[in-house]
């Protein structure tokens, strides 16, 4: 289930939706990588870090440091994406860039 993509311009409206990238079944080295090449871009991504029968859940990428995903996550303080969420739930992400 992907994340509807409307809540995100309406809040950012200069964001315009790109695409979503899948990352269910790769490593975490691969699912980092796949995210940093993304970011590397000038994407910005929403990234899901839940997904249960009964919710989802899903955090923006502020940057990358260190191999360390640093998040804006508005259901934590945390800002340390896998150190909050396992890395083998982080599924999917989608991405957008931003019009001037």
């Amino acid at each position: 289930c992907a994340l509807p993509i409307w809540p995100i311009s309406k809040v950012v409206p200069n964001f315009q939706y790109v695409g979503r990238v899948d990352l269910s079944g790769k490593g975490k080295e691969s699912k980092l990588s796949e995210i940093k090449r993304y970011y590397d871009s000038g994407y910005y991504l929403a990234i899901k870090v839940i997904d249960t029968d009964t919710s989802q859940h899903w955090v923006a990428l502020d940057t990358i440091k260190n191999n360390t995903i640093i998040m804006l996550d508005p259901g934590s303080n945390s800002t340390d994406m896998w150190k909050e969420y396992n890395w083998n739930n982080t599924t999917q992400f989608v991405y957008f860039k931003a019009n001037k």
